[in-house]
């Protein structure tokens, strides 16, 4: 098993990154890898450790916008589903169609097992 720290540092040379152009993007097999593993302490580390904040961020930006609840979203990248489940414990997507989309399988089960998302790929 590779560390993540090695990991990127295989990504950064691979991509020629010693002296050429880093890519716009990390490779989806790599970003695959990275989450796979680390889902079962995503969300612990997200909120305990970083302080994520970015779903009340969001709610404070469309309550400022005076928008209300929605009929559906797309939730792209939407990980264990950490931000969906906010936004609907405000009442922003309450009885929503919530499509979520991610790359990570491992990341997909977690946000799966919430059972708000109306279909997970």
């Amino acid at each position: 098993r590779t560390c993540p720290r090695a990991r990127t540092g295989a990504v950064a040379a691979e991509s020629g990154a010693a002296g050429g152009p880093l890519p716009s993007r990390a490779p989806d097999k790599y970003v695959r890898l990275l989450y796979n593993g680390y889902a079962d302490r995503f969300d612990n580390h997200l909120v305990n450790k970083l302080h994520y904040r970015t779903p009340k961020l969001i709610l404070k930006a469309l309550q400022a916008a005076q928008i209300g609840p929605v009929a559906s979203c797309a939730d792209l990248g939407c990980g264990t589903g950490l931000g969906a489940a906010a936004l609907r414990a405000a009442g922003l997507l309450h009885g929503s169609q919530i499509s979520g989309v991610d790359l990570s399988e491992n990341m997909l089960d977690k946000a799966r097992g919430l059972g708000i998302y109306s279909d997970l790929a």
